[in-house]
């Protein structure tokens, strides 16, 4: 979360030409933040069909968006001329996760950003801090992460107790398998 003022936002930023989603993700989180961000594999529900090319790929972490955003803004007239004609502006978001004991590097940002003071904070102080959007997306981000923790509980209570696995493999061979919603 960053702070300009008084006013907290998450960080984003642009893709630059030839620039991968993912790549301009990690490189906007080092420069608005000040600290080298990886991804963080989540195991989540998608609509995405599976790829012929590898269909067990949906049953493995990802990290790919977990939310998609389009931001607005209508044309802005200053002395009787168009000084910007108005957009849209889409926003993917990602879940990404800070070393426990990671270095953070001073004037990492744009120009225009180098008052701008990083926070790490937990899910419920960016809630309280956050305009409502964000805080809609932290809330999301918040219920992505308890899933997906609960997936891993899941699954290592089915590694760790046979039977399960017996049960599984008999309900797979019988079709009933869900990888869940």
């Amino acid at each position: 979360m960053i702070r300009r003022r008084s006013t907290c936002f998450c960080r984003e930023g642009g893709r630059i030409s030839g620039e991968t989603l993912q790549e301009a993700a990690v490189r906007e989180a080092y420069e608005e933040s000040g600290y080298q961000v990886s991804f963080l594999p989540l195991y989540k529900y998608t609509h995405q069909p599976p790829s012929p090319a590898d269909p067990l790929a949906v049953t493995r972490p990802d990290t790919e968006p977990f939310y998609m955003t389009v931001m607005t803004w209508e044309p802005r007239v200053r002395n009787g001329k168009v000084v910007d004609s108005g957009g849209e502006y889409f926003i993917s978001w990602f879940m990404g996760q800070i070393e426990e004991n990671a270095i953070h590097h001073e004037n990492t940002g744009m120009p225009d950003e180098q008052n701008y003071k990083s926070y790490i904070v937990t899910f419920e102080e960016a809630l309280a801090c956050l305009p409502k959007p964000e805080a809609n997306v932290v809330r999301y981000a918040q219920h992505v992460w308890t899933a997906h923790l609960e997936y891993l509980r899941e699954r290592e209570m089915e590694l760790s107790d046979p039977s399960h696995m017996l049960n599984a493999g008999l309900e797979a061979s019988m079709g009933n398998v869900s990888l869940g919603d």
